[in-house]
């Protein structure tokens, strides 16, 4: 979450506008052990984090969309609309759909509480049966939703390559990876 809530519901507005409103917005934290060494970016709070930020975010689309939303102030993000929207209004077609991408219990719930739909990774059709859909709905009970409304969206290993064993080990290392981190523990 690099960029602020503002800066990506006005960029995510511009994708969903140019594509004829066929955007769905993914939005997730990373792994934390790959952020912090490759991206030099520490994810704390990172449950705190993404609740505000899709709380932001949200009311920023609502305001890009007429000018009209709530002031929103948590301990990470925060959003004053200014009154009259001096920017304009985009006159959205509709709401982006937003997936929140998540793996622990609680992101899961997260997305089903703020997301059109969940995405994780490496998620087998068994752990999405006994595992996820039932977390998900935790979520979406608690907002008032209807957990049959949301979709689950997991990462499927491919590589493509001339070569088989070179596909095959590639595709072994990127399985390696999800397997590894503790995150993935109990999902594959």
């Amino acid at each position: 979450l690099s960029r602020t809530p503002f800066e990506l519901a006005n960029a995510a507005a511009d994708v969903d506008d140019l594509s004829d409103g066929r955007l769905l917005l993914g939005l997730g934290l990373g792994i934390p052990g790959l952020m912090a060494t490759l991206h030099g970016a520490s994810i704390d709070h990172p449950l705190s984090r993404m609740r505000e930020y899709a709380q932001a975010l949200l009311r920023v689309w609502d305001y890009l969309d007429g000018g009209q939303a709530e002031e929103f102030a948590g301990e990470h993000y925060r959003f004053t609309p200014l009154p009259g929207n001096p920017l304009g209004t985009r006159n959205m077609r509709h709401r982006i759909l937003l997936y929140l991408g998540g793996m622990n219990p609680k992101m899961i719930q997260l997305a089903g509480e703020f997301g059109d739909g969940l995405v994780g990774g490496g998620y087998s059709r068994d752990f999405v049966t006994e595992t996820v859909r039932p977390t998900l709905a935790i979520g979406a009970e608690r907002a008032g939703r209807d957990v049959a409304e949301l979709e689950t969206i997991t990462q499927v290993v491919c590589c493509v390559h001339p070569d088989r064993d070179t596909a095959m080990r590639r595709a072994r290392i990127h399985v390696g990876q999800l397997v590894l981190n503790p995150v993935s523990d109990g999902v594959i």
